[in-house]
């Protein structure tokens, strides 16, 4: 009856889609509801390509702007494991997702776990969390998962450790930025001093944009940050302009810029972007 009820949904979606064909997928396998949920299964699973991972939000993508597709609904409908955000709940697409795919409540798991996943301690808890639920499954061996957890989680210690000091040789502390929303928590982690962030372009009004150039200018900030996942990367570059600070452009989730697949990657490529425009800011780069 369950199989009659999915294929059901599967077949409604792929008519409003309007697709002419649509296939369910059987045999379990994992759903990341982002890159980084994605990067910690891969790597909590040592990249085992016999585990198949479905990851529901592209790296460069907002999650904001997802809407579920064909593919989507019938990874979901087959798998053993769904992971999720607690913050895409709330989401429309998310929440038809699972509606469409009849998802057991066994079979959801809900991550509960604060702060930006891009901070070294974020993803540390993020880490331990994907692992307990992980090794809770059928045939799962436990002490596996726990020891990859607490290897990743030492791991990232180190690269923070790493990181810090390329941004105290850099001598980033109190310098004042302007930054989006998303990139504030990764900003104030790494020592800046955050005067003032910003939505995504879409949500600013002009009006929006002009206390902003005006609090920049204001507080002769040095960088104006912008999260690549929001969007439009035009308007910090205007603002960046306009207040005489060095524009960069950051990623909120693995994945986001070219060989940053894993979550170690995406921080270094971050830390090392913000060590560049630092050095711009103070005239060292032309």
């Amino acid at each position: 009856m369950r199989r009659r009820v999915v294929s059901l949904a599967l077949l409604a979606v792929c008519v409003v889609a309007g697709l002419t064909t649509c296939y369910t997928r059987q045999g379990g396998g994992i759903v990341a509801g982002s890159a980084h949920l994605e990067a910690i299964v891969r790597a909590l699973t040592d990249g085992d390509p016999a585990v198949a991972i479905h990851n529901l939000v592209p790296a460069g993508m907002c999650p904001g702007h997802y809407d579920m597709k064909p593919s989507d609904v019938a990874a979901v409908a087959g798998a053993q494991v769904v992971l999720l955000h607690d913050w895409q709940q709330g989401m429309p697409g998310v929440k038809r997702l699972v509606e469409a795919a009849n998802v057991p409540p066994e079979r959801l798991h809900i991550l509960q776990v604060e702060g930006n996943w891009m901070t070294p301690e974020a993803h540390g808890r993020a880490v331990q969390a994907v692992a307990e639920v992980l090794s809770q499954q059928p045939e799962a061996d436990g002490q596996v998962y726990a020891e990859r957890a607490a290897g990743l989680v030492e791991a990232g210690r180190a690269l923070e450790e790493q990181a810090r000091r390329e941004l105290d040789k850099a001598e980033v502390s109190g310098m004042k930025v302007v930054v989006s929303e998303k990139q504030a928590p990764v900003l104030a982690w790494a020592g800046f001093d955050v005067v003032g962030t910003f939505g995504r372009a879409e949500e600013l009004s002009v009006a929006d944009v002009e206390a902003l150039v005006a609090l920049a200018k204001e507080q002769h900030i040095s960088l104006v940050v912008v999260n690549l996942q929001s969007g439009d990367t035009e308007m910090g570059k205007a603002i960046a302009r306009e207040a005489g600070a060095v524009h960069v452009v950051l990623t909120n989730f693995p994945g986001g810029f070219p060989g940053t697949e894993t979550w170690e990657q995406a921080l270094a490529t971050n830390v090392d972007r913000l060590v560049e425009a630092v050095a711009k800011a103070r005239g060292g780069d032309d």
